[in-house]
């Protein structure tokens, strides 16, 4: 004959409450020891360039400053010449991009961020120009042509 069950503190509902407060405070502290790095912004930017621009192939003479962090956010201005949806040809345009790490895709904060973007130092960003052909794809022989 078995021994009488006593009762616990902590039922099966507890201890599966318990586990989960315990990964989500772990998460939380390691998720913001990653927001005082900055992050990799041309990264970034390359892998959501479909997500934050139309008409990638006309985007040239791309640009980008080094990210900076305010006000709890790290945010990049990248600054191209794009042709508009409708196929006008454009001046360069500054976009100011939040960077919210691997939690959330990147977003334009603002479109014609000039203001906000002035003084920052730009350096080339080819990568993100249309027609862009990585050393691989040449190798291979399977680059695009114009």
């Amino acid at each position: 004959m078995r021994p009488p069950r006593r009762p616990s503190a902590i039922g099966p509902c507890g201890v599966a409450a318990a586990m989960l407060c315990t990964l989500a405070i772990s998460g939380c502290s390691s998720g913001r020891e990653n927001l005082d790095q900055p992050p990799d912004a041309r990264g970034i930017v390359i892998a959501h360039r479909a997500l934050l621009w139309r008409n990638l192939e006309s985007i040239r003479n791309a640009a980008i400053a080094p990210p900076k962090h305010m006000a709890g956010l790290w945010r990049v201005c990248v600054r191209m010449n794009i042709r508009s949806t409708f196929g006008d040809a454009t001046s360069p345009r500054q976009y100011l991009v939040a960077l919210y790490g691997v939690a959330k895709p990147p977003e334009f904060l603002m479109e014609d961020a000039a203001a906000a973007c002035a003084g920052q130092p730009y350096s080339p960003f080819p990568e993100l120009e249309g027609g862009y052909q990585t050393d691989q794809l040449m190798r291979r022989g399977t680059a695009r042509k114009p």
